[in-house]
């Protein structure tokens, strides 16, 4: 995965913590409907829907692995955000 990808967002909030947000990072292609989305703000796990528009995740739709590596980028954030504020 490439982490130095971003691509724009239509300009929206955090459906979670209300974090303005246009942007996305990781990956080679555009965010398209369903893929997930971690806040860089909250951690919460978003997913995309038409529009390119964030909505909060049906955790219900993902399999066993997705729901553990969305667990692990989670952590990855958490771990990060105490490193920043260290």
């Amino acid at each position: 995965m490439n982490l130095d990808a971003e691509h724009l967002l239509p300009p929206q909030r955090c459906p979670h913590c209300g974090y303005p947000t246009n942007r996305a990072s990781g990956g080679m292609a555009s965010p398209a409907p369903g893929d997930v989305m971690i806040c860089f703000r909250c951690g919460e796990a978003n997913q995309v829907a038409d529009g390119s528009l964030l909505v909060k995740l049906d955790w219900e739709r993902l399999s066993p692995q997705e729901v553990a590596e969305v667990r692990a980028i989670q952590q990855k954030l958490v771990t990060f955000h105490g490193h920043q504020s260290g």
